[in-house]
């Protein structure tokens, strides 16, 4: 994950938590400017492709069952659907 939403742990750990997939965060937090900088080097033969590699500075994985947790939240939303105002 790249962007400033990837320097907010809390947030790719919610992530790795309800898709139970790891989730790495770059280092580099603008992936576009850097992927048209690493496209760019390698038009003008600066790298090959097997000189780049991904820079994860942090890696996330599943801690926490959430299904009890939106099951309840779920139940939530229904009941306030059904309260009028």
């Amino acid at each position: 994950m790249d962007g400033k939403m990837s320097s907010n742990d809390f947030l790719l750990q919610r992530v790795a938590d309800v898709t139970g997939l790891k989730v790495e965060s770059s280092r580099i937090l603008e992936g576009s400017s850097y992927g048209a900088h690493l496209i760019a080097g390698l038009a003008m033969d600066q790298w090959g492709i097997r000189e780049i590699e991904f820079m994860a500075e942090r890696s996330f994985e599943k801690k926490n069952d959430l299904s009890e947790k939106f099951m309840r939240w779920s139940k939530l939303v229904q009941e306030t659907k059904k309260t009028r105002i």
